[in-house]
């Protein structure tokens, strides 16, 4: 009897070494799962709430190109980010997802959609989340349209730091201590400048005899600071990025200068911004 019960043991010990070996690998939890589920749940109001904004505009007016294009770009996304969540939850698929460059292609498109429906869904020449005032009229799509910006922006951050080997906070310190502030500055610059053309586009193309002057010098005046501190802002950044060692934060008399000065013009432009929407409300 003894032989017999090893024999019996070592064949158990084998068929659960083979269902092992035949047993689904395990699955890897993504690093940017997190970031997948606020996509999908920003991208769900966004689209709940823009489906809302293009059924009231309907009742006035006929539906148009733009539309359109809101709501398909803030569709895919959401789709998208719902195909990607349930990838990652098979393990199959996501060991071929997580990491690879499908879905460094899957994070860009994403976010090039992302970008499509911020564009269109907070322009006040379409008066969906933006009235022609330049007021926010419809608070869930404004800010979850950009959230889900920010979500896919979040996203290539995070495959580039964890897949690529490049920490883009840490690239920002090591150029000096004011480098991530002209990056900053970049950003906020690019915004003021979009942000007072479309208010330009929605209340100044039209004859002179029905468009209000003062506001459309002052809206002109914001599409030129906003461009001028973003051509200085990038000049900035580039010549740090090309000339500037790394870890030296050491100022400049001639840089401090023109921060000042920019920041100034800035300042004005602002003022002169909130002044024509406050006059106008």
């Amino acid at each position: 009897t003894p032989p017999t019960c090893n024999n019996e043991s070592k064949m158990r010990g084998m068929k659960n070494l083979l269902q092992l070996g035949d047993s689904p690998p395990t699955m890897r939890r993504s690093p940017r799962q997190l970031w997948w589920g606020g996509l999908f749940l920003s991208s769900l109001i966004a689209m709940g709430s823009t489906f809302e904004a293009v059924r009231m505009q309907r009742y006035y007016s006929p539906p148009n190109s733009t539309q359109r294009w809101a709501v398909g770009s803030i569709t895919t996304t959401f789709l998208l980010a719902f195909l990607s969540l349930t990838l990652q939850m098979i393990p199959q698929a996501a060991h071929r997802l997580m990491g690879t460059k499908l879905e460094l292609a899957l994070i860009f498109v994403v976010s090039a959609f992302a970008c499509a429906a911020v564009g269109t869904a907070t322009n006040p020449a379409t008066g969906m989340a933006i009235n022609a005032s330049g007021g926010i009229s419809f608070g869930n799509l404004y800010y979850s349209t950009w959230a889900s910006f920010g979500c896919g922006m979040a996203l290539l951050i995070s495959f580039i730091r964890t897949e690529r080997g490049m920490d883009v906070s840490s690239e920002l310190k090591s150029r000096g201590k004011r480098f991530r502030l002209w990056v900053i500055l970049i950003i906020t610059t690019l915004i003021v400048m979009g942000s007072s053309a479309s208010s330009y586009d929605a209340k100044c193309d039209k004859d002179e005899d029905f468009r209000p002057i003062q506001y459309c010098r002052r809206s002109a005046f914001g599409v030129s600071a906003g461009c001028i501190g973003c051509v200085i802002s990038l000049a900035v950044v580039a010549i740090r990025v090309s000339c500037t060692p790394r870890e030296n934060g050491q100022g400049n008399k001639k840089k401090n200068c023109l921060c000042s000065r920019m920041h100034i013009q800035l300042d004005n432009a602002m003022l002169l911004l909130l002044r024509c929407g406050i006059s106008h409300q």
